[in-house]
């Protein structure tokens, strides 16, 4: 009698409502690191650096900087993916971009850039603030000055 009820109980077949009710239609990217260079003082019209650590099991299409300067938007940024490069070091894709420091006039302004990786299926991840383990890092920022 307990073998036969072995028998039942091995042939139930559990349910699973996540595996038998959804579809993968693909992967968010994961973005490790980004900040803005160099440190120390910065002035309008210097040439600084947005630096990119990301990497993704899909296809990636572009990345979009989103700058503030005192809290107003600048003009968003398109990157294609062909412009990033794979890093042996970090093991990640890697985009350092090269950004003019923009005019502050007499005033001394942060400067803070958010940064979203689209893939080519449309799904996308944006430094939003945590830590990287929860695939998110912080917006990057720094001060520029007057020149």
């Amino acid at each position: 009698m307990l073998g036969s009820l072995f028998v039942f109980s091995s042939c139930y077949k559990q349910e699973r409502f996540t595996e038998e009710n959804t579809d993968i239609i693909g992967y968010v990217p994961v973005i490790a690191e980004f900040w803005i260079g160099p440190d120390g003082i910065v002035k309008s019209g210097d040439e600084i650096t947005l630096d990119l650590r990301f990497w993704c099991n899909d296809p990636i299409k572009e990345v979009v900087f989103y700058p503030t300067l005192g809290g107003t938007p600048l003009d968003s940024i398109i990157v294609p993916y062909s412009e990033a490069a794979y890093s042996n070091t970090t093991q990640t894709d890697s985009l350092l971009y090269k950004y003019t420091a923009p005019d502050v006039g007499s005033d001394t302004l942060d400067l803070s850039v958010i940064a979203t990786v689209f893939t080519e299926k449309g799904l996308s991840r944006t430094t939003v603030g945590g830590a990287w383990y929860k695939n998110t890092t912080k917006p990057a920022s720094m001060t520029i000055y007057p020149k």
